[in-house]
């Protein structure tokens, strides 16, 4: 059970690695983007009374909620489809 649920996991970290790559490559140009990582980072910092950088802290606390999200529908969509049978 380990290695098949660990196996998935793990194609799905690199998975994301690799596509968060392409899509920062098509989406850099949008400034919409900077602009919330960079509100993420003022957030972070303020928060953390200044001891994380504003450029480190936006983009970790924006993929923190980019997979949350995504824990969750994983979540729902795999324990929900095992429910009906």
């Amino acid at each position: 059970m380990p290695a098949k649920t660990g196996l998935s996991h793990a194609g799905a970290a690199f998975t994301s690695v690799l596509l968060g790559l392409t899509v920062e490559t098509y989406v850099e140009r949008l400034a919409l983007l900077e602009s919330v990582t960079d509100h993420a980072g003022r957030i972070v910092t303020a928060t953390t009374g200044g001891s994380v950088d504003p450029g480190l802290g936006g983009p970790l606390l924006v993929a923190t909620g980019l997979s949350f999200v995504w824990g969750v529908f994983y979540h729902a969509g795999r324990f929900d489809a095992s429910a009906g049978r």
